[in-house]
């Protein structure tokens, strides 16, 4: 194709990604990369060498070709999602695909020594409740991950508020509850037992557009949406 592909400002003149694994040596898939003229290729991050050896990915292709880290790398979406966004946005802009590499791998291990310690250390008990509670915590994310993939009405601060009414109040009725997450609501002198994330949620929603609707109003600058419709399609 004649246009070229732009991505976050990035500019590349094939639009054929190509994979590195699966080749039966890093010969065939060098040659494979050169002759095939992409301009970006997929790695796993687990099979990137950061020790500075000949066989390094990042050696054998700096400057030619663009690394997409996939999730192989760091095994979780956890791991995947700090690597890429909470890193890249917070810690450091511009990483190279040697830093990006190496953070991915330090997470991967932390989450790993983090479930070892709970599993070893933590009683089995404590897992059900937060396994309980979970469900209530999660589920408060549905107004900006369901909803904001359908529009862009909710205000950003509204739903961050939404959100944390929802964990706060979430968490105190678990506990209030004797750490069930069946709660017994009392309105008008009648009480109703039911899930307190359903409870919840529909608290988060009503901040939500509450506030929305507030900050809206007063006009508050609400942030940027740098996505075209050109972006959704390939």
């Amino acid at each position: 194709m004649s246009d070229p592909l732009v991505i976050a400002g990035h500019q590349f003149g094939s639009r054929l990604f190509l994979g590195t694994a699966g080749y039966p040596n890093r010969k065939l898939m060098l040659d494979a990369i050169n002759a095939s003229g992409t301009a970006m290729v997929t790695a796993s991050i687990r099979r990137i060498s950061l020790a500075g050896d000949d066989e390094s990915l990042v050696d054998l292709l700096a400057g030619k070709v663009k690394f997409l880290p996939n999730t192989a790398g760091c095994q979780t979406a956890k791991d995947a999602v700090l690597t890429r966004n909470i890193h890249r946005e917070f810690v450091n802009r511009n990483p190279t695909d040697r830093e990006e590499a190496q953070m991915a791998k330090w997470v991967s291990l932390i989450v790993k020594f983090g479930a070892l310690v709970f599993i070893v250390f933590v009683p089995s008990q404590y897992a059900i409740y937060l396994q309980l509670l979970g469900g209530i915590w999660i589920i408060q994310t549905l107004p900006s991950v369901m909803l904001g993939v359908y529009t862009r009405w909710f205000n950003d601060w509204a739903l961050l508020a939404g959100w944390v009414v929802g964990i706060g109040v979430g968490t105190w009725m678990f506990i209030d509850a004797n750490l069930t997450p069946k709660y017994p609501l009392a309105v008008g002198g009648f009480t109703f037992p039911g899930y307190a994330a359903l409870y919840t949620l529909i608290l988060n929603l009503l901040v939500t557009v509450v506030l929305t609707l507030v900050l809206n109003a007063i006009r508050r600058p609400t942030p940027i949406d740098d996505t075209v419709a050109a972006d959704y399609h390939a």
